[in-house]
């Protein structure tokens, strides 16, 4: 982990015979992730740096990740796998790097909301696959919003680079090919990050 001139980054380097998949990192101001609820939480679904793809790396970059603040905490998890034969793998894929967008959860006070006025709404009708988001924010702001599981895998992403304040944004997601009934909304601003739960209806 390096920490330099307000951002910190995070390399990984896999011991001989293994590969790393996917990592999730959590960087805050709290000593770990805060629900909605207040609660705190260490499941890796909840932090606020999780890889976009997976893959077979040997070596892994996570940041630079801003952070406003000297004193913080990390968390860094990794999914990963034993190598069964390497032919088919070449130097040109042993390395990644996840170049991370947003800062760490250190709001004022550590708060870790992404905004003073959040309204989400999720609904599904009953026997189609569509399902509708609505997010109401009241900062301006480049808001990405990803679809994961709850193992943290990012199924789908969307960006919306100019959301302006006050506007209900309306995402329509294609939930056919998603097996998944339990999904998580990870909605990131330039303030911070916020996770929501919600139930597919399934047949």
């Amino acid at each position: 982990m390096y920490f330099n001139d307000g951002s910190v980054t995070l390399k990984y380097s896999m011991r001989e015979g293994y590969l790393l998949n996917t990592s999730a990192v959590y960087v805050g101001c709290n000593e770990f992730p805060t629900l909605s609820n207040g609660l705190e939480t260490v499941e890796p679904s909840r932090y606020n740096f999780i890889s976009p793809s997976s893959g077979d790396y040997r070596r892994y970059t996570v940041g630079p990740i801003d952070i406003n603040n000297d004193s913080f905490y990390l968390i860094a998890c990794a999914e990963i796998s034993e190598v069964v034969c390497d032919c088919s793998l070449s130097n040109s894929d042993s390395n990644g790097e996840f170049r991370t967008e947003g800062s760490g959860q250190c709001g004022r006070g550590g708060s870790t909301t992404i905004s003073p006025f959040l309204n989400f709404r999720a609904s599904q009708r009953q026997g189609t696959e569509e399902l509708k988001l609505n997010f109401e924010l009241d900062i301006d702001s480049k808001v990405k919003v990803d679809i994961m599981t709850m193992n943290g895998i990012v199924l789908k992403s969307q960006v919306i680079n100019d959301y302006k304040r006050g506007s209900d944004q309306l995402l329509n997601i294609n939930t056919s090919r998603i097996r998944d009934r339990v999904l998580f909304v990870r909605l990131t601003t330039n303030q911070g990050v916020e996770i929501k739960k919600i139930i597919l209806n399934r047949k």
